[in-house]
């Protein structure tokens, strides 16, 4: 009776064993199968074989692990960090805890994240590739946390059927106007999936059907990664492996003749490099163009550089350093205000991988200032790219993946919160006009100075007396208009629109110039009863110096004026001063000192009445009297 029992209990231990060990035959091999899919990049056959697996082997950690893996890849966060946590549970080694933490990272629990990093820093080999990155991602943990605590407003609207479909549309780039927008969508070509560019127009309050974009841009090769002249005549982009390209990617150049694209030309080898050379940013008097490299000289993997345009010619790019990190800086904007600059970057403290960035130029010392993350909401556990903000500094575009759209990746629109928000700029438009006949007059040109920060506005186009010149909104400006044989036009205006950003219409009458012809300076400035020249009028009398170069046959009375505030014989002094001030700076500027006098007649001789403060600051003025 023993025996038997003996027996029985052998042959079913035997036949267990021989069951369990098919059992995890049968696992193996649906693991190779598995590995193999992986390696063929068939990641929904490889999830298939590795769950069979599983089925036969329940205990293996590697089959997990690779389950887990081909989850992450598919960015399906939450079913790798169960399958980690499996292969874990079985098997504990201090590489799954890096896997675990990247797991917890993109799925925004950010504090089991760090737990994790912290474990497997404890444990892993300092040579280990994943040690920089968890230090990193560790720093970034502490920045999640804190900014989960204040997140910004984030409410991205779908722009629709009539640019997204059910394949990828991204890089969004809006026309100054509002009016189209060029953005990059995959289609297949010749069997090949190709990167074109397609243009919607906005008509009754929706973006039409996207259509490629007309002309000669699009090709079988990849065309993307681009930005819009302020004019809307020129397209900056970034084409790969053209045959005759200086590296891997480089950035073209089309014009848009009567709304079809040129044929593209290559920036030439000043702009793009053996290297990688990509993202265009051009600035929106066209004479600044920002991208992004990989060529020797940055600071981290890829940096943002820039190349000034002068003389028919682009300069050797430079570094922009105060912004590049050891990390990389990608996808430049420049916005149409010409001081804010909206970025992606993983080399700063962030949400996750790439994060969105704004910088603001600081004219007086030159320099960008330090980045600030857009904040949680906008910015996420994965990669941001591609942000572009509106004119009116407030209404920002970016596609994504990560949303519930129409495709595998959609365009949409958001509104920028206070703090990261570009200035709200809008078209000041009109003519350069004779005062008599009030026809334009076709050679004429117009200069506009921001009497605050005493820059220039270089965005301004003029042909045939007809100008158009974006300007930051709420800001006060000085404006020259000027043309050979005409008396030079000096105006002060604080430049206003409305919410919706409307243009604004301001038209410069001239008259011939002659003799006895007297040209007002109305952006000449002096401190309160003092007679040295404040540096905001700089730009005018530059102006003015230009101008009596180019009209060189006529002398120059330079008279100086007062209101009839304070003592009379002390306005006398003043108005006299400041008068020999302006001679002696056109003459420092190479006026000949025998074609100028210099008069005061202090409050002698007012335009207007001393009884109100805009009449008394007509009569505070500058005039050069032409003989």
């Amino acid at each position: 009776m023993q025996k038997s029992i003996l027996f029985t209990v052998i042959t079913f231990l035997f036949l267990t064993f021989s069951a369990s060990a098919q059992n995890v035959k049968k696992g193996n091999k649906y693991y190779s199968k598995g590995q193999t899919a992986i390696r063929n990049r068939d990641l929904n056959s490889a999830e298939s074989y590795l769950k069979e697996s599983i089925l036969y082997n329940p205990t293996s950690m590697e089959t997990y692990l690779a389950l887990g893996d081909v989850y992450y890849i598919q960015k399906n966060y939450s079913n790798a960090l169960v399958n980690y946590y499996k292969a874990d549970s079985i098997s504990p080694q201090y590489y799954l805890k890096y896997k675990l933490a990247n797991a917890y990272f993109y799925t925004s629990d950010y504090k089991n994240a760090k737990l994790r990093y912290l474990g497997y820093l404890k444990k892993a080999p300092s040579t280990n590739k994943g040690v920089l990155i968890a230090k990193k991602r560790i720093d970034n943990c502490d920045f999640a946390i804190e900014a989960m605590k204040n997140p910004v407003a984030f409410n991205p609207i779908n722009l629709g059927k009539g640019i997204n479909t059910q394949g990828f549309e991204y890089n969004p780039v809006v026309s100054v106007d509002g009016g189209s927008l060029i953005y990059t969508g995959i289609r297949l070509k010749n069997n090949k999936r190709v990167e074109d560019f397609y243009v919607s127009e906005f008509k009754n309050g929706e973006w039409q059907k996207g259509i490629p974009l007309p002309g000669y841009v699009n090709s079988n090769r990849n065309e993307g990664a681009h930005c819009i002249s302020m004019d809307g005549k020129f397209l900056f982009f970034t084409s790969c492996g053209r045959q005759e390209g200086y590296g891997s990617c480089d950035i073209y150049v089309a014009q848009n003749l009567g709304g079809y694209w040129s044929e593209p030309v290559n920036l030439g080898g000043t702009i793009n490099s053996s290297a990688w050379d990509a993202h265009p940013a051009i600035s929106p008097d066209g004479n600044r163009l920002m991208f992004t490299s990989s060529r020797r000289g940055g600071k981290g993997g890829k940096d943002l550089w820039m190349s000034e345009y002068s003389n028919n010619t682009w300069s050797t790019p430079l570094n922009v350093k105060e912004i590049n990190t050891k990390g990389n800086e990608l996808t430049p904007f420049l916005h149409v205000d010409g001081s804010t600059l909206y970025f992606s970057s993983d080399g700063y403290r962030g949400m996750g991988g790439i994060d969105f960035f704004v910088s603001y130029y600081n004219d007086s010392i030159k320099k960008w200032s330090t980045p600030i993350n857009l904040g949680y909401g906008i910015n996420s556990p994965g990669d941001e790219y591609s942000l572009m903000v509106a004119r009116d500094g407030k209404t920002a575009y970016f596609s994504t993946d990560a949303l519930k759209g129409a495709g595998e990746m959609d365009v949409y629109t958001f509104m920028l919160g206070d703090n990261a928000r570009g200035k709200s700029v809008a078209y000041l438009n009109g003519n350069v006009k004779d005062i008599v006949g009030k026809q334009n007059i076709s050679n004429s040109s117009i200069s506009i100075v921001d009497l605050k920060t005493s820059k220039a506005i270089n965005a301004i186009s003029i042909s045939e007396g007809v100008y158009t010149a974006l300007l930051p909104v709420g800001e006060t400006y000085a404006a020259v208009a000027m043309a050979p044989g005409y008396v030079l036009q000096s105006e002060t205006f604080e430049f206003i629109a409305d919410s919706l950003g409307k243009s604004v219409n301001r038209d410069f009458y001239l008259s011939k110039l002659t003799k006895g012809k007297t040209i007002n300076l109305n952006n000449v400035n002096f401190n309160s009863g003092k007679s040295e020249l404040l540096t905001e009028s700089f730009f005018e009398l530059d102006i003015v110096v230009a101008y009596l170069k180019q009209h060189s046959k006529y002398k120059v009375k330079i008279n100086g004026h007062t209101d009839n505030v304070g003592n009379k014989t002390n306005n006398m002094i003043l108005s006299k001063n400041r008068a020999l001030s302006v001679l002696k700076y056109f003459k420092l500027k190479g006026v000949e000192t025998k074609r100028m006098k210099s008069f005061g007649f202090g409050e002698t001789k007012p335009i207007d009445t001393n009884e109100t403060e805009l009449g008394r600051k007509k009569n505070r003025r500058t005039e050069i009297l032409l003989y």
